[in-house]
């Protein structure tokens, strides 16, 4: 099974991971992710399949991969600036 890791954030690159694992490989990397990205500190990950979501959008909205491919959907909330990205910058002040 084909993975596509999709990480729409200005810090990270936009370029999307590829992996070939297992199908319970995604979920365990799906598991990881939300362990080390949580929602208190303000992301968000969701599971879906390409061909589901290209199915569901126009032509101009869709992904250039097979039908099959499960991708893994990375987002930020308004927390993630309240609570992730201020701890990050207090962390980056004191070390000046």
């Amino acid at each position: 099974m084909k993975v596509v890791l999709f990480v729409p954030d200005a810090l990270l690159s936009m370029a999307p991971v590829r992996l070939d694992i297992t199908e319970e490989s995604v979920y365990l990397v799906k598991n990881i992710v939300d362990r080390e990205m949580t929602e208190s500190d303000g992301f968000e990950s969701y599971l879906f399949k390409v061909g589901s979501y290209n199915s569901s959008v126009g032509p101009e909205f869709q992904l250039p991969y097979d039908q099959d491919v499960m991708a893994l959907l990375i987002i930020s909330t308004p927390n993630m600036f309240d609570v992730s990205f201020r701890r990050w910058f207090n962390m980056k002040l004191f070390e000046v």
